[in-house]
């Protein structure tokens, strides 16, 4: 039926207006499944006596729906012409365009022109917009591409398989690898019927290890459709799949063992284990330091790996350095570098490695008295000496005040030490005078204080 011919559905009697409904179309006379609308205007013929409610439907949903569900036309708006929206729904089916009827009820009314009046059906139609197609979910590389990767170690990649739209007939995709010697794939084959056809169905890429190494090896998975239907007979998917198999053991890297302990300021030693993760292609030197050397060193500071010793351990020590400070357990890190003429090695980015060095020094002072440790001065102005340091190195000057207990019987020179963080580890001299006190009192022992 051609739309735009049904412009009006009303009969005219010869001298009079008859009661009725009038309808045009504005826009498009049908709707689209991307929800492309078309746009029914209706009014009534004559002014009604009582308020006309007419009831509006889809009589097929799943093609088209109506907005509003009713109109009502008064006294006052009877003239004007009021809309409905019709919109297009997707049903997912390849049905190119499929008729369907927007029905306009017998009028509810207490005027008797218009109550029970015959319902208005406009017939349209809705295209579809279903084309056949295959769509692929996979891993994306940078620019957009599916792009997987496998390893010979047997690592496995997945991607999913969906139809676009319901087929007519069972869909076959044959799925194969297009070298089955780097890897495999399961299922080899997927069926797509029309009710599951929206469903993902899995296929799985398996690494093969072909015990050569020949780097990592970029291969494709096929897929061939076969089925009665027309439309998916032959298609191919929206995207390709690529795949990357990676070599057996060909990741390059470094095994890092942890350390065996700490180091400590006495010369305890430390040690760990490196080794390659693959055969590199030329000899791969790591070149082993200390970033801080006053806390720590090691042995060797090189480390060459080739292709015939690359899996074997090499051990490090890390020996300990007393800096002769109280400055508590240190933490200090041994960088590694790397040099080759292997790419895949000198582009590795190596951690440190952390050791803690103990610390054994302990903040306080020593004396060293000559002879047998007495000291003994005359009234006479006879002198003794002893030595002072300390046992550590001071982070700041340390000040030590040193006094006699009897200054009528002897006296101290100087009286304060200072020890600096240059000085501290040289002996520095206390003199002590005898002092003449003119009384005959024996021998007499003042003590002296530091």
């Amino acid at each position: 039926m051609a739309l735009m011919a049904l412009v009006a559905v009303f009969v005219t009697v010869a001298g009079a207006e008859e009661a009725g409904v009038t309808f045009t179309l504005s826009g498009t006379s049908h709707t689209t499944e991307e929800g492309g609308v078309m746009v029914i205007k209706v009014k009534l013929a004559t002014e009604p006596t009582a308020n006309v409610v007419i009831a509006v439907s889809s009589l097929d949903e799943t093609e088209g729906t109506v907005w509003p569900s009713s109109l009502t036309f008064t006294s006052l708006n009877w003239n004007g012409y009021q809309e409905l929206t019709v919109t297009g729904q997707d049903d997912d089916e390849r049905d190119e365009k499929e008729y369907y009827t927007i029905r306009l009820d017998s009028p509810s009314s207490d005027d008797p022109d218009y109550a029970g009046r015959q319902p208005v059906e406009i017939t349209t139609y809705n295209t579809d917009n279903d084309v056949p197609g295959i769509t692929l979910d996979a891993a994306l590389d940078e620019a957009g591409n599916p792009l997987l990767y496998t390893s010979e170690k047997g690592q496995q990649a997945m991607f999913t398989v969906r139809l676009n739209n319901a087929p007519t007939q069972d869909v076959v995709i044959s799925v194969s690898s297009s070298d089955t010697g780097e890897g495999t794939v399961s299922p080899g084959e997927l069926v797509f019927t029309s009710e599951n056809w929206s469903g993902l169905q899995t296929v799985t890429i398996t690494g093969v290890d072909d015990d050569i190494m020949d780097g990592d090896q970029a291969y494709a998975i096929n897929l061939t459709t076969e089925s009665a239907d027309s439309g998916y007979n032959g298609l191919q998917p929206d995207k390709d799949i690529s795949v990357i198999n990676m070599d057996y053991g060909d990741t390059a890297g470094l095994t890092i063992g942890a350390v065996s302990g700490n180091t400590t300021e006495i010369g305890g030693q430390a040690e760990f284990v490196v080794s390659l993760t693959s055969e590199p292609v030329a000899n791969v030197i790591i070149s082993v330091s200390s970033l801080d050397s006053s806390e720590g060193t090691v042995s060797p500071a090189s480390l060459t790996f080739t292709s015939e010793n690359w899996s074997g351990l090499q051990t490090v020590t890390v020996t300990g350095i007393d800096d002769l400070t109280v400055d508590g357990h240190q933490s200090y890190m041994i960088t590694l570098a790397v040099s080759s003429s292997d790419t895949n090695y000198t582009s590795l980015d190596i951690p440190d490695v952390e050791v803690v060095n103990e610390d054994d020094d302990i903040a306080d002072f020593k004396m060293e008295i000559p002879g047998d440790g007495s000291l003994e001065t005359t009234e006479e102005g006879g002198k003794a000496s002893f030595a002072v340091k300390l046992t550590s190195k001071p982070n700041s000057d340390v000040t030590i005040g040193i006094s006699s207990s009897d200054e009528s019987e002897g006296t101290v020179f100087p009286d304060e030490l200072i020890f600096t963080p240059e000085n501290w580890n040289g002996m520095h001299t206390v003199t002590i005078i005898g002092v003449d006190d003119l009384t005959v009192d024996g021998n007499q022992t003042p003590l002296t204080k530091a």
